[in-house]
């Protein structure tokens, strides 16, 4: 397998499993977005509800089936919460989806769209960052009332001391699955801002994978089989999805080159040659429909 790059901070986390815990976490996140786009191409529906549901509820398990093989791992269930959270390392992973394109710089993530919740602030109030500049005149409004936290949810009082929080923010959408992954640590701002302390970036995929293997459906890519949208044709022989092609996949076409006609090329005042189109500019209605 490929050495998967780490950077100082997932290395002082984690240690000298960095790179194997890294590459799982994406796997997981690729996993996640693969079975939700099955599940939305199933659902044959044009809105995007399925594929949100399944996508925010196979992220936790994927995170828990990809790292269940590793010492040390401690699974919890806080009260309220219908997913498992990982412990490893003393780090307790809170995987979230910040943006649907990859637009959004990840300095401008939020842990949730919706209000904080109060396992949301719990998490953050007990096992984030100590606050580095805390104030007294954090506005107060219908994202943050109510989430100020007394106490630790009973199950959270079992994990060893010093468990610290471990984000995992991604990019994705319906169509190319996970755009881009980070993890890190960071304190929990207004409306649900991510003030980051630490942040790095997670590769999609090795840096010196250039053969086709990995290139979505890859044999033996850097995170073992890399799953993609092309697993979900028709069940193949052990009830397995069969890949269906890439696009890219084809034999190269070849493009016929058709001599321009004698009295064209007689009469080349009238008949000007031409190699291009002439460039069409751009109609932004266009991208509205």
């Amino acid at each position: 397998m490929v050495d998967y790059p780490v950077g100082p901070w997932a290395r002082e986390r984690f240690g000298e499993r960095a790179g194997h815990v890294c590459a799982a976490l994406v796997g997981a996140l690729q996993q996640a977005l693969t079975d939700a786009q099955n599940a939305h191409k199933e659902g044959k529906s044009k809105k995007l509800f399925t594929f949100g549901s399944a996508q925010a509820t196979r992220r936790y398990e994927c995170i828990v089936e990809a790292l269940k093989g590793m010492d040390g791992i401690q699974t919890i269930k806080p009260k309220g919460s219908p997913h498992e959270l990982v412990v490893l390392d003393g780090n307790l992973i809170y995987p979230f989806r910040y943006a649907t394109d990859s637009s959004r710089p990840i300095q401008r993530a939020r842990v949730t769209e919706k209000k904080v919740s109060g396992l949301i602030a719990e998490l953050f109030t007990f096992y984030g960052p100590e606050p580095q500049q805390p104030s007294l005149f954090d506005p107060v409004d219908e994202f943050t009332e109510g989430d100020v936290v007394e106490g630790r949810t009973p199950v959270l009082t079992t994990l060893p001391e010093g468990t610290r929080l471990a984000l995992l923010a991604y990019a994705s959408d319906d169509r190319s699955g996970v755009l881009n992954a980070w993890l890190g640590e960071g304190e929990l701002g207004h409306r649900g801002r991510v003030q980051w302390l630490q942040v790095e970036q997670l590769p999609l995929t090795a840096p010196d994978s250039r053969s086709d293997e990995g290139r979505g459906q890859g044999r033996s890519g850097p995170l073992g089989p890399v799953p993609g949208p092309r697993l979900s044709g028709p069940t193949g022989p052990g009830g397995s999805a069969a890949a269906e092609r890439r696009f890219d996949d084809g034999a190269m076409p070849n493009v016929p080159l058709t001599a321009r006609a004698p009295v064209e090329r007689a009469n080349t005042d009238q008949f000007p040659p031409q190699t291009e189109r002439a460039p069409q500019e751009p109609n932004a209605d266009d991208q509205d429909r």
